[in-house]
């Protein structure tokens, strides 16, 4: 999470009053007057309305289960995703819909408290709205026969369609590296900046470190909704993060938008246990699309494993995508301007921007209106940035930004000035994210033949249309082999994680490229043995451009081997790596990579290799690749070479 996604326990309670409570005025003109008189509740109707439900069979119906977030369990009957009590009305509620249906019926005919809202014909407007479409509530006949308070919000709002938003990855943030997702309710102004949107977010209290990723895998985090204006999201993603966004409008009518709506209200301060690869950002958003159109069936399309990409993809192949629009982020729209101008230009624009150089010299400084004008538009966007960052006090950068505004207007409006940053491939046009492969190859002169298999979700290897280029994210990447010479089958690979980073460095730009990664793997030992260890890598260094297809990149790493089979149990190794990213049009692409360490610690003793991998991608989700690699251990060599077939899921 970036900094203005982080919550801490305490702001989550100010948030928690959630939705729509933030027009609070209305709320409480409407709670403020007096309750209505209590009355004898009608059970011979609660008793009608119970049987007929059960005649319809009602608690089967996919939109109650959806209303539930309920779905077939690994073993026995339906579960709730939600965890939180205060969501049910029945104790048994979490596990059986036909309970929790009885108990709503018998809630709305309970006698109203001190609290209206917290009566369940105000609670969960949504089971209402269903219930009633589907028995004919009588309302005269119920305690609460209307729910004013959140009629009252909802006409203030007036929700009338419904976007879907994709802030793209942001691999520097270890939550938020798939991306995200959230829900905005556009409203009749047709103005989206000042509409209201929803996000399912866990509350940790921290946003890095091993118990972060543990209790985030497990379960350990709370997870809620939250309601924010929409402007202070594409503020914290476009402005302070790195990151585009993408909005994709729904196609609903006004009665899919009104059940959502109505919904949403139901989830307020409501949590339910929060796992980073199911029940997230994305895994929780999907339950409320499918509560307005349950035919869909879009949760049950992701039982194990919930990215974000595959939601949006999932939502466009189910036809519900009407309109895109492309936000462009900050950083992306400062090195497109950048991208127009020389170094020398650029530099000068920095300058401005850090106060070096006087906008008021900009005339002094360079010859041609045009490029005076896009100097200046970049020093603004510059400046912008860099107060983002808190790289510049607020005084200061209000009089430095002023004094770039006061010189650019002087020159007016450039001939065919640009329009922004292009719009990139689209997220969901790229690969899936889990990956098969096939192949067969040679090490050491012995023949192998062998299967992969990867969860998630890209590499540097893979194509990079719809992803971040230089981006490596992968979980799960299996690999095993079958060599008669040696032992027959063995484990080549176990990869758990392994997160890398390759940012090219630039006039406007200075990012740190950084690696790491743990999981098992085959080794060559000191004794000229391959044996399976324990691995755990780091590193860190720079990257840069080298011309338009090619990027080089520099790390010094260290590493950790583990295993019985090693003399000392343990080795700890420094050295250095390079490597360049090539990539050929959008049809292949070279990765070469070179790494020589020394270990010192526990047991002595070098270690060299040289990979270079060969991709070439047949279609979206199909890929051959040539892989080629050399190692030198303990004076030690080996070699393999294996071409390899992957499919994507």
């Amino acid at each position: 999470m970036n900094r203005l996604e982080r919550f801490t326990l305490k702001e989550c309670e100010r948030r928690r009053l959630f939705a729509f409570l933030f027009l609070c005025s209305a709320c409480l003109a409407t709670s403020s007057q007096p309750a209505p008189a209590a009355r004898a509740p009608d059970l011979e109707y609660l008793a009608e309305l119970q049987q007929r439900a059960d005649d319809l069979a009602l608690h089967r119906q996919r939109q109650w289960l959806s209303l539930l977030h309920m779905h077939a369990g690994l073993i026995g009957g339906p579960r709730s995703k939600i965890d939180d009590p205060a969501f049910f009305l029945s104790p048994a509620g979490k596990t059986d819909p036909r309970a929790e249906l009885h108990a709503t019926l018998a809630g709305y005919f309970e006698p109203p408290g001190e609290d209206p809202l917290s009566h369940a014909r105000c609670r969960f407007p949504a089971r209402f709205s269903f219930l009633e479409s589907k028995l004919g509530l009588n309302a005269a006949r119920l305690p609460v026969p209307a729910c004013d308070a959140f009629d009252a919000v909802q006409q203030q709002l007036d929700p009338t369609s419904i976007t879907l938003v994709f802030p793209s990855a942001y691999i520097n943030s270890p939550a938020s590296m798939f991306g995200h997702t959230l829900l905005v309710f556009d409203s009749a102004s047709h103005d989206r900046l000042i509409s209201k949107a929803l996000s399912y977010a866990a509350v940790t209290g921290q946003s890095f470190g091993p118990a972060f990723a543990v209790s985030g895998i497990l379960g350990l985090y709370p997870g809620y909704y939250t309601v924010q204006p929409y402007h202070e999201k594409v503020q914290s993603y476009n402005a302070i993060s790195h990151r585009d966004l993408w909005e994709y409008e729904l196609n609903l009518n006004a009665a899919e938008v009104d059940t959502i709506f109505r919904h949403a209200w139901e989830l307020q301060n409501i949590y339910s246990d929060y796992f980073f690869f199911s029940e997230n950002c994305s895994g929780n958003l999907l339950d409320l699309l499918d509560v307005s159109r349950p035919e869909i069936r879009l949760a049950d399309q992701f039982r194990y494993q919930v990215i974000p990409v595959d939601v949006v993809r999932a939502v466009n192949d189910a036809g519900l995508v009407r309109d895109v629009t492309y936000r462009p982020s900050t950083a992306t729209t400062i090195r497109e301007l950048g991208t127009s101008l020389s170094h020398e230009a650029r530099s000068t624009a920095v300058a401005m921007a850090h106060g070096k150089n006087s906008p008021s010299n900009i005339v002094a400084l360079v010859d041609g209106a045009a490029e005076r004008i896009a100097i200046l538009d970049l020093a603004a966007l510059y400046a912008q940035y860099l107060y983002t960052q808190i790289v510049i006090d607020p005084p200061t950068y209000r009089a430095r930004y002023l004094s770039i505004l006061r010189a650019r207007s002087r020159l007016g409006r450039a001939d065919g000035e640009a329009g922004g940053a292009a719009m990139p491939a689209r997220p969901e046009t790229g690969h899936r994210p889990g990956r098969v492969g096939v192949g067969a190859g040679t090490r050491d002169g012995d023949p192998y033949q062998a299967v992969r298999l990867r969860m998630a979700y890209h590499t540097l290897t893979d194509r990079d249309t719809g992803y971040e280029r230089g981006a490596h994210v992968q979980f799960f990447d299996l690999e095993g082999r079958y060599n008669g010479a040696r032992d027959g089958l063995e484990l080549e690979r176990l990869l758990l994680a392994e997160v890398i980073s390759i940012s090219p460095r630039d006039d406007l730009f200075k990012p740190v490229s950084w690696r790491f990664g743990a999981g098992l793997g085959q080794m060559k030992l000191t004794d000229n043995s391959d044996q399976l260890v324990f691995k755990l890598d780091s590193g860190s260094g720079l990257a840069w451009h080298v011309g338009d297809p090619v990027i080089a990149y520099v790390m010094l790493e260290g590493a950790l081997r583990a295993g019985s089979d090693l003399p000392a149990d343990y080795a700890v190794g420094a050295g250095v790596a390079a490597g360049v990213l090539a990539s050929w049009g959008n049809r292949s692409k070279s990765v070469l990579r070179l790494a020589s360490r020394a270990y010192g610690f526990a047991e002595t003793f070098e270690a060299h290799e040289i990979s270079l991998t060969q991709s070439i991608y047949l279609r979206r989700n199909a890929m051959l690749s040539l892989e080629i690699s050399a190692t030198e251990t303990a004076g030690y060599g080996s070699g393999s070479a294996g071409l390899f077939a992957h499919a994507y899921f």
